[in-house]
């Protein structure tokens, strides 16, 4: 393109990132970014983020994070899809109480998580063995403060979790505190319900 005059887009480099990211050519997907500057196209957040989300994907959180301030020194400004991408690498490397620091930057940033940030998390903590504090997110998630649905995978990870630890009767009252907000008819169009028979073999 450049050889016939002709100066790549946004849009362009987007999509070159994207394909480099997914056979994993880190070094020329970053190097991308200087390029844009040479040829005098400035990286919005769409290509920001494609980097960011092809890192996380591929155990390289960190530099995720190392892409994220960049964006932020260069005046662009983060969106959820670039936080959630950050959220899920490091649960997904097991960085859980690093996930929980980038939502307190989202909500210093005034960005308000959506349901797939607190998914991404409640699935991070249960992965770690943190049940506890995956049901206060929950609960946090339902009280006035957030007025949000729980997703049906995301009550399936809890109550999977404290079956795992055998807390049967744990579990049992989390079915029922759910009963009521349709959480339950989810739960059965998937096939889980059968999966928590033993909770009702519980006095």
């Amino acid at each position: 393109m450049l050889r016939k005059n002709v100066t790549p887009n946004v849009v362009t480099y987007s999509c070159l990132m994207n394909a480099l990211c997914k056979k994993q050519k880190w070094q020329e997907a970053s190097k991308m970014l200087d390029d844009m500057t040479a040829c005098k196209v400035r990286p919005d957040v769409v290509v920001y983020t494609v980097l960011v989300d092809g890192l996380c994907k591929n155990g390289r959180a960190l530099d995720g994070i190392k892409v994220l301030d960049l964006m932020v020194q260069k005046g662009e400004e983060p969106n959820n899809v670039t936080y959630n991408a950050i959220v899920n690498g490091l649960c997904k490397e097991g960085r859980v109480d690093d996930a929980l620091r980038i939502l307190e930057t989202m909500a210093k940033k005034g960005k308000k998580p959506d349901v797939v940030t607190y998914n991404t998390l409640v699935k991070g903590l249960c992965g770690v063995g943190k049940i506890d504090e995956a049901m206060d997110l929950l609960n946090l998630l339902m009280s006035n403060e957030f007025h949000m649905k729980p997703d049906v995978f995301a009550f399936n990870l809890v109550i999977q979790g404290l079956c795992k630890e055998r807390r049967l009767r744990c579990a049992k009252k989390r079915w029922k505190a759910y009963q009521g907000i349709g959480i339950m008819e989810g739960c059965i169009r998937l096939g889980i319900f059968p999966k928590f028979n033993d909770l009702y073999c519980l006095d």
